[in-house]
């Protein structure tokens, strides 16, 4: 099986009605949860909150469609305590922060195998309480957080965390490994990578909403910028495709195949991008180039979850991770996405308060 074949269902199956029909369901639940926790005042709805009615709005969200056949799913669950909880030199001290709020993965499955995915690991913010004449903006004073997320030093997980306790180094390919959600009223969120965002700030504490609309998202990858010229016609996709199959092919940006967003602007532009394959860092792009540290991360956190799970009878827990270990993978990096055994979970330890999500949505071109 080729390439080729997986992006010629693919495209078929993201310009189709039913998907766009999903991708407006899917924005308007984020939306929904997101404008109903505004309606109170920020000090009586706590972020950790908000965040857990975020996972449980999408959970068992799917569609079918029938002409091509694919299928649409998305679940989630969330996790009480300080399960992400990690440590990292910043700057020659010790520190500790939650490795983020939620993490959003996304996968493409074509004959029972795994072809691409992605993740991203996003920490949320509020807007400030009092709007000023100069509109939204947010306080980034967690420096440490924004250091973890930005540029991915060595950490390792602590007592209690669903993070393992050995030394993970990260790449950061599509330098959006790392990113936040500033959420801001009357219930949305502008999506911004964390290398984006720390660069922005340049030293600040505190950046406006249309500091960020003003970011160029120079994102458009190889293949995006393909399927949106006149050139990729039916013809011309053929011979692109056949193209990238031939060994001596190397497109300077390979993230490009789904794009490589770092930015978007509210919740509907997010739903299209991460619906799209366009957001995250990639653990596999088809049998090229991969993530295997970011991927050996994720898997670590399902078999995690999953040993509780079992452990303390949590069916629903049980299911999701079964629904994320059930396809291998389709390249030969000497990881498959098989349930680690050998990763467990350590008994929780100090607060019970916080907590982290995982969203995950699979889309299944069939056979």
């Amino acid at each position: 099986m080729s390439i080729s074949e997986v992006m010629r269902k693919y495209l078929d199956v993201v310009t189709n009605t039913e998907f766009t029909h999903f991708e407006k369901e899917f924005a308007g639940k984020l939306a929904k949860v997101l404008s109903s926790g505004y309606q109170k005042k920020a000090e009586e709805t706590e972020l950790v909150e908000l965040i857990e009615k975020l996972t449980n709005k999408v959970d068992n969200l799917a569609k079918d469609g029938m002409d091509p056949f694919f299928r649409l799913a998305t679940s989630s669950i969330f996790i009480h305590g300080y399960k992400s909880q990690v440590k990292f030199d910043y700057y020659g001290n010790t520190r500790q922060r939650e490795l983020g709020d939620l993490i959003f993965v996304i996968s493409v499955i074509y004959k029972n195998t795994k072809w691409f995915e992605r993740l991203t690991v996003c920490q949320f913010k509020r807007d400030h309480l009092k709007r000023s004449k100069n509109g939204v903006k947010w306080t980034i004073d967690n420096k440490e957080q924004l250091y973890l997320l930005s540029k991915f030093p060595v950490f390792m997980g602590v007592p209690g965390s669903m993070i393992r306790n050995i030394e993970h180094a990260l790449p950061n390919y599509s330098e959006c490994l790392g990113s936040y959600g500033l959420l801001h009223t009357p219930g949305d969120f502008c999506f911004v990578s964390a290398q984006d965002l720390d660069t922005l700030l340049a030293g600040r504490q505190t950046v406006k909403r249309n500091e960020l609309l003003n970011l160029k998202d120079a994102s458009l990858g190889f293949w995006q910028l393909l399927t949106q010229s006149w050139l990729f016609d039916k013809v011309g996709r053929h011979f692109l495709f056949d193209l990238y199959e031939h060994p001596g092919f190397n497109p300077v940006w390979p993230y490009g195949i789904f794009g490589n967003y770092h930015l978007a602007q509210n919740t509907f532009d997010f739903a299209h991008k991460y619906l799209s394959v366009g957001i995250g860092e990639p653990t596999v792009l088809g049998r090229g180039i991969a993530n295997i540290e970011a991927r050996a991360l994720l898997r670590d956190i399902m078999s995690a979850i999953r040993s509780r799970a079992i452990k303390e009878g949590q069916s629903e827990w049980e299911e999701f991770t079964n629904r994320f270990f059930v396809h291998k993978y389709a390249d030969d990096k000497g990881l498959d996405s098989s349930y680690s055994e050998n990763v467990s979970y350590n008994d929780d330890r100090g607060s019970p308060t916080g907590g982290f999500g995982i969203i995950n949505t699979v889309i299944d071109l069939g056979e």
